[in-house]
């Protein structure tokens, strides 16, 4: 679950959240925000931020222990998140728990072994696809 949780954090689906319109006029760290202003949220920073996760670019062991969900930025937050939040975590840990024991991973050219948790494994866009890599895997 640590792994499945850090990798969510780091790549998630979006880099951008939904986006929001300001509704009257407002003030952020100096900056005037006009009204009907249109604000994108960029989750992919906001989990790289090292004031809120220490070693940001890596470290699955950080959930290891942790006894309550994580707050991740794919499910939303405060009122408007995701209320089954705990049925889709554990309903992807079951396909991935089942998929590396269907499978038997080797190394070489694939995303198990060469940076499935850099940036440098998947595409920069709004929506994050994976590039495609050659796996090989045989089945057990």
């Amino acid at each position: 679950m640590a792994f499945l949780s850090e990798f969510i954090r780091v790549v998630g689906m979006l880099t951008f959240a939904v986006p929001h319109a300001t509704s009257k006029e407002d003030f952020y760290k100096g900056y005037c925000i006009p009204k009907d202003a249109v604000i994108l949220p960029n989750l992919w920073a906001g989990s790289m931020d090292p004031g809120i996760y220490k070693d940001p670019k890596r470290q699955a062991r950080r959930w290891i222990g942790c006894l309550r969900l994580p707050r991740l930025a794919l499910f939303g937050f405060g009122k408007r998140a995701c209320p089954s939040q705990a049925l889709e975590l554990n309903s992807m840990f079951i396909v991935i728990t089942r998929v590396l024991w269907d499978f038997q991973p080797k190394q070489g050219n694939d995303i198990f072994f060469k940076g499935l948790l850099t940036m440098a494994s998947w595409e920069a866009s709004f929506v994050q696809p994976p590039k495609l890599a050659t796996a090989n895997e045989c089945p057990q």
